[in-house]
């Protein structure tokens, strides 16, 4: 990619009159007022950048060719691996893993850039309900240096974990000081708060956390990030309009949000239920299904976090609640139309995916990502309520009425972290299929996948049974995703559910000790 100057946001009327356009959708108001058709807008993205990728790999291998006799290459020259990607495109080199065997003349900044463009935003072709595009993300960086500098720094920690850089890691924490600085800068400025670049950057600085984090503190800094994106939607409340831009930053703030209270037992705040009704208002009939999920899930966090503050005092009441809960999230699960479902396929030999990343030599194919997150964030809910209604069930009640629902909920977890396991490899976009095929390959995760899935990942392997093939298999996973992708928590969710660190630095609860065969 190349950048190629930042060209003029109006209408093509606005430009060849020389005035300045306001960008009023889908009519600009210098249009209205000179009654003319307005044109609409152009695609920032394709200005700005122009794909020479070729051009300057060929270059690098003239140059190559021409200093071979005589050349020698520097230790320290920078040797990046392409993540592998199985989204597809017009390139069909794009699946392909290549490796830059000698340092081209690009900065490690600038490839921090690439590096997530690549791994971490969906293609425009692709349809997202919730994770910006390219070309959203591209108008952003070119639009806010703190979006771009949070951008760069994710980039970095992500080239700094995979080909283990230390020196990286430092130059993406430089670039993370001042996108946070900008950031703050931003939040005190009252117009500034309002717009969707700044809250897309405290998210893109959280994000930024979950790829260095390898440290049990990173999981601090994550929350502190997310605690202070959720006070910034309080000013967002006093917005008139909301743009598509500001609506998925919203369910992607309100994702992690929401995981957090769950991860930490504490209530969601008011303002994410309220602005999610306002949210709702503008989407689509499709969308609802997930709406009512995620008003099912706020009720599981309010629920634990009423049980943790003892609010609720006796097990009877606590247990028929939960049960509740469950009940409600099956039927959910249930009514769900066939747009969602997802199918359950045997490794025959014929896809291109390792045995070792099936579950049992099977898997799942969902119908995209989207879907594949919702059903891991059902999981992992109904994961927790089933472990409510076990634990609260006291050890000395033997009567065969109790040993049932003990052992009901008690197959309930274990049956529904299997399911996030099958999800595994359609979530990290594991090649399962020939590029020819539509059966599912190019909708699947890959590194943005491989962050979703992270904590429900955890969940499952935390509540498997201890060194059984289930959490071993789960623990390679989560390496996997540290190594291949970048994503340093990864390494510590597998240390904690090795019971290398305590279980504090992750969750409240300790998902890790909490196995308890059946009766």
């Amino acid at each position: 990619m190349v950048y190629c100057g930042k060209p003029s946001k109006g209408c093509a009327n606005c430009r060849k009159r020389k005035i300045r356009c306001d960008l009023t959708e889908p009519s600009c108001l210098q249009c209205q007022r000179a009654r003319f058709s307005c044109p609409g807008y152009r695609n920032l993205m394709e200005l700005n950048f122009r794909d020479q990728s070729q051009d300057v790999v060929q270059k690098a291998h003239t140059k190559i060719e021409s200093r071979i006799s005589s050349a020698k290459w520097k230790s320290q020259d920078l040797r990046y691996k392409r993540l592998p990607s199985t989204s597809s495109d017009s390139n069909p080199n794009r699946n392909q893993k290549w490796q830059i065997g000698h340092a081209l003349s690009t900065s490690p900044s600038d490839q921090s850039i690439c590096v997530f463009l690549h791994n971490y935003a969906p293609d425009d072709s692709v349809v997202m309900k919730v994770h910006l595009t390219t070309s959203q993300i591209t108008s952003q960086a070119n639009s806010c240096k703190a979006v771009r500098c949070a951008i760069s720094a994710i980039g970095l920690a992500v080239i700094a974990n995979t080909t283990c850089q230390p020196s990286l890691l430092a130059e993406a924490r430089g670039e993370y000081a001042t996108a946070l600085h900008l950031t703050n800068m931003a939040l005190k400025n009252e117009r500034m708060s309002l717009e969707d670049t700044t809250l897309s950057s405290v998210i893109l600085l959280g994000m930024f956390e979950v790829m260095a984090g390898a440290a049990p503190k990173s999981v601090d800094n994550w929350q502190k990030h997310i605690n202070g994106a959720a006070t910034l939607l309080r000013i967002w409340d006093s917005r008139q309009h909301w743009t598509l831009t500001g609506i998925q930053l919203f369910m992607q703030l309100r994702a992690a949000v929401m995981a957090n209270c769950l991860r930490t037992q504490t209530r969601v705040p008011e303002m994410i239920k309220e602005l999610s009704i306002v949210v709702k208002l503008y989407r689509s009939e499709d969308t609802f299904h997930s709406e009512n999920l995620i008003n099912l899930v706020a009720e599981v966090s309010d629920f634990i976090a009423k049980i943790k503050a003892d609010g609720i005092p006796y097990y009877i009441e606590v247990i028929e609640r939960a049960q509740d809960l469950d009940k409600r999230l099956e039927a959910w699960s249930s009514s769900l139309p066939t747009r969602w479902n997802y199918a359950v396929h045997t490794y025959s030999g014929s896809q291109r995916l390792a045995p070792d990343h099936t579950c049992n030599g099977n898997y799942h194919l969902y119908p995209d990502m989207w879907a594949c997150n919702i059903w891991a964030y059902y999981r992992t809910a109904r994961i927790i309520v089933n472990l409510v209604i076990r634990d609260r069930i006291p050890p000395q009640l033997s009567a065969s009425h109790w040993e049932s629902i003990f052992n009901s909920a008690n197959g309930n977890i274990e049956s529904l972290s299997v399911d996030i396991l099958l999800s595994v490899p359609f979530s990290l976009s594991l090649r399962f299929s020939p590029p020819s095929s539509n059966e599912g390959d190019s909708r699947a995760g890959g590194c943005l996948g491989g962050y979703s899935i992270l904590w429900p990942l955890y969940v499952a392997a935390s509540v498997s049974a201890p060194d059984s093939l289930h959490r071993k298999l789960a623990v390679s996973h989560l390496e996997y995703i540290g190594h291949a992708m970048g994503i340093g928590q990864s390494f510590l969710m597998a240390k904690v559910v090795r019971n290398e660190l305590p279980h504090e630095n992750l969750s409240i609860y300790d998902y890790c000790r909490s196995y308890r065969p059946s009766i």
